[in-house]
């Protein structure tokens, strides 16, 4: 599904003042709940998006099945089902539960059951992790099309198990090199919507460093799905009703999504790929090199020029994936990776996790049953959102400075500033529509990652080459020279991907990512989680969290003072919150982030693992 993520260029929510009238730090729920009048909610600042990464998430509320009758929830004091839509999502996550992956050896994590299995061959054949996560891909470019596309960014986290050494690779979208062909506020080319593609190259240069198969081997089990067809799943049904004007504003759109009276293909109908089984061919028999210089580079580069576009076969040709060190901090006994490079979602988390290590968060309590903890991790999150290092370009563009932020004084200054605001908080503590892969191999070698269109579905201006939907993800980021956020012609985006590695001592205890919204906010909850509490996969992803800031997405706005939460959390939560000074939201859209994780039990050796609540297809498994 599609990240999503609310930047800033100019404007800044100036973040709420402490408010008097606290008090003591209160146990009992029930005078947790109870309003403190000392304490008034900041006004409310709304702000337009300019450059906003639309959820393909709304495709999966689209797709989903009619709400059945609940089952009778376990009494829980902070979250239950007495609304219709809490009740509605209680029903549709049910499918979920019970169907934690558990293995030994090895495991895969993603988003479709046939990329799983797909996957798990790989590595039963003695394919490495970096192999599994590469043939993962590429099914998953082939079964919801317009939700990824190779013609997209992608970013991988990867462990090697020979060296101990983990390695951060970005292939982020890349804006093209000429000035007139960047898009601008008031712009009508949509040619110039269409930015240059890294993923492909991303995957190969993954490939040839950490590779065991051969390419082609990593690629044909893709084409071949493609070629031979494949159910159509409840979320592709979902996208192609609620795009079907995208779809239909080409030949190819038309004739291959929709039937002849212009309906899409019903859930189960057989739907081929041939187009886009031959471009994967020649992705299997060249290479990259097929989308940076052969026919589909040289096809693109017309279709843009015919769409008013300035793309150049150099733009193409020139392109090369980022390998970094990855960013990495150590909290509370582990080392926790994310990614480096043209990044902003590592840096994000690992500056949160890092702010958050200055509390007892056990004390406090985990933020789906205490407010106090509940209210901690906002205020973080809100925080390391509106840092203003992170905000710009420039930023991203040195190195040195992610890591330079983390290592310094900055974390003890944000937690200082989110103490103040939290009743009486514990002393400090001693001592932070795309698709999210993770794959655990038999010799020890993680990888996990995103990859995505970063655009709403099939681009919205419906544009294919060779099967593959062309981003138009430019339209998000109207290129303007005195915005410190805008990119420069010929440079790297900053991408909002995040995912994360983390260790004890020399051993892998987790692996895992966040697509869809609140990418870095959902994996922030995921790690304490699964690390602070030893909460197990299934768990995490079963209790509702609060993502990142409420949109609406009729208008393009985000309220910076608001963030979202999951509607199961009942009304009393969130008025006590408010009268904390922390507005949550449950009205119109709500998408708190889709977690991929695997966590391995260093006392058994055991793997477990999980997959998005929301979506009844795709799991963990093992062997």
């Amino acid at each position: 599904m599609s990240t999503i993520c609310a930047r800033w260029s100019r404007r800044w929510a100036t973040p709420p003042r402490p408010n008097p009238g606290h008090s003591h730090t209160r146990r009992s729920v029930r005078r947790l709940m109870r309003p403190n009048p000392g304490r008034r909610p900041h006004r409310s600042t709304a702000m337009t998006i300019q450059r906003l990464l639309i959820p393909l998430a709304v495709g999966v509320l689209l797709a989903a099945p009619a709400a059945r009758a609940a089952e009778p929830a376990p009494e829980k004091t902070f979250w239950g089902t007495e609304t219709a839509e809490a009740a509605a999502l209680q029903s549709l996550y049910a499918t979920k539960q019970g169907t934690m992956g558990v293995a030994s050896r090895a495991m895969v994590a993603a988003c479709h059951d046939r990329s799983v299995e797909i996957g798990l061959d790989i590595l039963r054949r003695g394919g490495s992790a970096t192999d599994a996560f590469i043939a993962v891909t590429f099914a998953d470019y082939v079964q919801t099309p317009g939700a990824s596309s190779l013609a997209g960014p992608m970013g991988a986290l990867i462990h090697d198990p020979r060296t101990g050494e983990v390695h951060s690779l970005a292939a982020p979208l890349k804006t093209v090199s000429s000035l007139g062909g960047q898009w601008t506020t008031g712009e009508t080319a949509v040619g110039k919507q269409v930015l240059v593609p890294g993923a492909v190259a991303g995957l190969e240069a993954m490939h040839r460093r950490f590779g065991r198969l051969p390419w082609a081997d990593l690629v044909r089990p893709a084409a071949e799905m493609a070629r031979e067809g494949f159910p159509v799943t409840p979320l592709m049904s979902g996208i192609s009703i609620a795009y079907k004007a995208t779809l239909s504003a080409s030949d190819y759109g038309r004739q291959t999504y929709l039937r002849p009276d212009g309906s899409p293909h019903p859930v189960g109908a057989i739907l081929k790929l041939p187009a886009l089984a031959d471009t994967l061919d020649a992705i299997a028999a060249k290479g990259a090199a097929h989308v940076q210089t052969g026919a589909w580079a040289q096809a693109v580069v017309a279709m843009v020029k015919e769409k008013g576009g300035e793309m150049t076969a150099a733009d193409l040709a020139d392109y090369r994936p980022e390998w970094s060190a990855p960013l990495r901090i150590a909290y509370r006994g582990r080392v926790i990776h994310g990614l480096g490079g043209h990044n902003s979602g590592g840096a994000r988390l690992l500056l949160a996790l890092e702010t958050l290590e200055q509390a007892d968060i056990k004390a406090l309590g985990h933020p789906s049953e205490s407010l106090d903890g509940l209210e901690a991790m906002v205020r973080i999150s809100r925080a390391v959102s509106a840092e203003p290092p992170l905000n710009t370009h420039a930023f991203f563009e040195d190195p040195k400075a992610p890591a330079a932020l983390l290592a310094g004084s900055r974390p003890a200054q944000i937690w200082g500033e989110v103490a103040a605001r939290i009743q009486r908080p514990p002393l400090p503590a001693p001592g932070s529509h795309s698709y999210a892969v993770a794959v655990v191999d038999e010799q020890g070698g993680a990888v996990t990652g995103t990859h995505t269109i970063e655009s709403l579905p099939f681009g919205t201006n419906g544009l294919f080459v060779g099967g593959v939907p062309l981003n138009n993800t430019g339209i998000q980021h109207p290129y303007s020279a005195d915005s410190a956020y805008a990119t420069p012609p010929g440079r790297y985006l900053i991408e909002p991907l995040s995912a994360v590695l983390a260790f004890e001592g020399d051993r892998l205890v987790l692996a895992g990512g966040t697509f869809s919204a609140s990418l870095w906010p959902a994996d922030f909850q995921m790690v304490s989680s699964l690390l602070d509490f030893d909460w197990t996969p299934e768990r995490v992803a079963l209790t509702p969290r609060f993502g990142g800031y409420g949109i609406d997405l009729t208008k393009l706005t985000a309220d910076i003072s608001v963030n979202v939460i999951d509607k199961r959390v009942r009304a009393e939560v969130v008025e006590a919150m408010k009268q904390r000074g922390v507005a949550l939201s449950q009205a119109g859209y709500v998408d708190t982030g889709m977690l991929v994780m695997i966590k391995r039990d260093l006392r058994s050796g055991a793997l477990t693992g999980f997959t998005p609540e929301a979506l009844p297809e795709g799991r963990a498994a093992g062997y």
